[in-house]
């Protein structure tokens, strides 16, 4: 396939310039104190994209980054789900009084994050898709759709992690998202919203952006 050269990944980041996410967040902006981070969106424990598609569990990544952190100056910013809040707050008490941590309410808009995070590590979240539109590198625990454009952490080494995402901020990176970009929504995804505009007809054709 012909490669776009990057033309759906910066119509991507035009959409988040605007704000636009896959949920609704609040205008409340996350007030960065200018310490380096990681960023890591924690998903709901019992989502099935963890329990089908991850051995490492929310509250498993959650403690180990936090204990991590202590030897390593590494600050951990942690934010509550959109969806479910109250879902988290177990792993809030296990890991709020690690002195490099941090753990923000779900109603702060994302990408006031982002953009001063160092990296982003998840499980397998969403948000994984949208680091990458602020071009920082991602870290992934799990299996998701971006398993070839992100890094491959290990939950059982995670100074070999840290390592490799500095390694990986590099020019390259972000060819890699764009392709991924490319693939992902020319040739993958399906827009509902032609089948809407088709109701009726006999032929559905396939999106591009």
């Amino acid at each position: 396939k012909d490669f776009d050269f990057g033309n759906v990944f910066t119509t991507f980041q035009k959409r988040i310039e605007e704000g636009e996410s896959k949920y609704i967040h609040d205008t409340i902006e996350y007030e960065h104190d200018g310490k380096p981070f990681i960023f890591c969106p924690l998903q709901i424990p019992h989502d099935k994209t963890i329990e089908l598609h991850s051995n490492v569990r929310v509250e498993e990544l959650a403690i180990s980054l936090a204990e991590w952190s202590v030897n390593h100056d590494v600050n951990i910013i942690f934010k509550h789900h959109p969806a479910n809040d109250s879902a988290l707050l177990n792993i809030e008490r296990e890991v709020k009084d690690f002195k490099r941590v941090k753990f923000l309410s779900a109603n702060v808009n994302i990408h006031s994050i982002l953009k001063h995070a160092d990296a982003c590590y998840t499980i397998n979240s969403g948000v994984g898709l949208e680091a990458m539109l602020h071009e920082i590198p991602v870290v992934r625990f799990g299996d998701a759709e971006y398993n070839n454009a992100s890094i491959k952490g290990d939950i059982n080494n995670l100074t070999e992690t840290w390592n490799q995402m500095n390694a990986g901020k590099n020019p390259g990176m972000v060819v890699k998202y764009m392709r991924f970009y490319d693939w992902y929504i020319n040739h993958i995804c399906y827009d509902t919203r032609i089948e809407e505009e088709h109701s009726g007809s006999d032929h559905v054709q396939q999106p591009s952006i």
